[in-house]
């Protein structure tokens, strides 16, 4: 008696030389280009995916919602911190009266005499004036 295994192989050994008929004449049909230099990349991440991510596919299904999280929180955390982070920058009065103070100082610990300034008031743009020497 026959195994239905035996039965199917039988009853397909025929058309196995036409297959293989249709396989040479579609390869043919494939233009092959020696010219074009193999992509490398593909190579190395098909190496890596076959490599690195298939044997520990358990793994990177846990861990790749984790990183999901972290981007999502990273791309808000940017939104909501431009606002908050920021600090005003000092008037330009503060900054020269630091300066005046940091000098006076420096001239105390050198023991120089201190050079007194005259005080910074500054003007309106409209009061600018351009004087012409001719």
């Amino acid at each position: 008696m026959k195994t239905p295994r035996e039965i199917l192989l039988a009853k397909h050994e025929s058309t196995s030389a036409n297959l293989d008929a249709v396989r040479r004449r579609a390869l043919r049909e494939i233009p092959v280009s020696q010219n074009e230099p193999p992509f490398i990349l593909s190579g190395f991440a098909r190496a890596i995916w076959r490599e690195l991510l298939l044997p520990n596919r358990s793994i990177v299904a846990l861990v790749s919602p984790l990183w999901l999280l972290a981007v999502l929180l990273h791309a808000t955390s940017l939104h909501l911190g431009n606002s908050s982070t920021q600090t005003p920058l000092p008037s330009r009065m503060a900054v020269v009266e630091g300066l005046r103070e940091r000098q006076r100082l420096y001239a105390e610990l050198s023991g120089q005499q201190p050079i007194d300034f005259l005080p910074f008031r500054p003007k309106p743009r409209s009061e600018f004036s351009i004087t012409v020497i001719g």
